[in-house]
């Protein structure tokens, strides 16, 4: 009976945690260069670097919906249409190349909706 109400309780506090939250998601850090290029090590990146665009447009997305600001910043979604699809080195750097510039021009966009939006002060 004991253990049933510190479930509940627990239950409950975590509730009210998710309900009085009002803050925008944090960023999170962009993946570094593998040290070698091996295959394994480029197909890791190339990876982490395509979660990574999918983290930053989810994170614009849902923050502008949350805002509902009609002066967010414009951005745009990642166009998956030129990337290749072999695994050759050849074909990973060129995907990787694509990665990295729809985050140089995604990523301060991001960084600028945290500073904007976030009720956090850094």
């Amino acid at each position: 009976m004991k253990i049933q109400k510190i479930i509940l309780l627990s239950r409950l506090i975590s509730l009210f945690l998710i309900i009085s939250c009002t803050t925008i998601a944090s960023l999170i850090d962009e993946p570094t260069l593998p040290k070698t290029e091996s295959l394994k090590d480029i197909s890791t990146y190339e990876a982490k670097l395509s979660d990574y665009i999918m983290y930053l447009q989810v994170f614009l997305t849902r923050t502008q919906k949350k805002v509902k600001d009609p002066n967010y910043p414009k951005f745009t979604y990642f166009n998956p249409a030129e990337l290749k699809s072999e695994h050759t080195v050849e074909d990973l750097k060129f995907n990787i190349k694509l990665f990295q510039d729809y985050i140089t021009i995604t990523k301060p966009i991001a960084q600028d909706v945290y500073r904007r939006y976030s009720k956090l002060k850094n």
